[in-house]
């Protein structure tokens, strides 16, 4: 199944929640010209990877090359961008590197990035992107345009999560939504992917009930234990149990029966087995429960 935050993730400037300074900013570059550096920066979940991919997307014939700085950091890797700035792939006229998460990278990297900055012909583009502004050194930042991206007010991220929930057949209300949007301090991407918790669940108090108890890291934990269930993954479920402490367990539970509930009502019939063996709290058997669980489902 495609999370929802990937279905709704992003794809032109218009598709940003809000009236925020850096969209109007965006838009109007797109009309007049792009800059060929650019820094975005601002928390995680905001689109600005999704911003940066759409710029390229408008540029001319662009050949996009993306680099995650949290892993690609070293001297190998500034090299290579330095040595391949100004070539094009065949069938390409422009090109744009984004750096993601660059706070992460080398001062060998920082070093060699500003020395291609210097070098860049018309052809090429950057976006640099992170989420700690703080670290990027004054002479990377002084070569960019710099633009803050923030999230949006909660009228608009209420709006947008009503949006997905008439597309989705969602069946809530404003106060869950808005609970969702202030949980999530109206991040778009965690507040989107809360809404895959309540999906199947019409009591708006067991949604509420739901949401209140399950944190980030169980959501993303609990996803992903549900993920390798169905696949019946036994290994790496057991890998992934092993992380779970017992404050997690009752949060994990829920999202495993909506995410089986979801695969049972498309005809996924291994979801009423899943469903059988979590329908009961695990607060007297703790991990040991959820475990036992996890191995009679497979």
């Amino acid at each position: 199944m495609i999370k929802l935050y990937n279905k709704y993730r992003v794809q032109s400037l218009d598709d940003l929640v809000g009236d925020l300074p850096f969209i109007n900013k965006l838009k109007e570059d797109a009309k007049t010209g792009w800059d060929h550096t650019y820094m975005f920066y601002g928390e995680h979940g905001i689109s600005k990877t999704s911003v940066a991919r759409i710029i390229g997307n408008s540029l001319p014939d662009c050949y996009i090359e993306e680099i995650s700085s949290s892993v690609d950091n070293g001297v190998a890797t500034s090299k290579a961008i330095a040595r391949n700035l100004n070539n094009l792939p065949l069938g390409y006229s422009t090109k744009l590197i984004i750096l993601d998460e660059i706070q992460k990278a080398s001062s060998a990297f920082f070093d060699a990035l500003l020395k291609a900055t210097e070098e860049t012909g018309d052809s090429v583009y950057f976006c640099l992107c992170t989420t700690e502004f703080n670290k990027i050194p004054k002479n990377i930042k002084s070569r960019f345009t710099k633009l803050k991206f923030e999230a949006p007010d909660l009228k608009s991220m209420r709006d947008h999560l009503q949006f997905i929930c008439d597309e989705e057949n969602i069946k809530t209300s404003k106060k869950v939504l808005t609970f969702i949007c202030k949980k999530n301090k109206l991040i778009p991407r965690d507040c989107i992917s809360d809404l895959e918790l309540i999906i199947g669940i019409d009591d708006i108090e067991v949604q509420l009930d739901l949401l209140e108890n399950t944190d980030v890291d169980e959501k993303s934990v609990g996803f992903a234990l549900a993920q390798l269930l169905n696949k019946g993954n036994w290994n790496k479920v057991s890998e992934l149990l092993l992380t779970v402490s017992e404050s997690d367990v009752e949060g994990i539970r829920r999202i495993v029966l909506n995410y089986f509930m979801k695969t049972l009502l498309n005809g996924n019939e291994k979801g009423a087995e899943v469903i059988e063996e979590f329908e009961s709290p695990f607060f007297d058997s703790g991990k040991a429960g959820l475990c036992k669980a996890f191995w009679d489902c497979m």
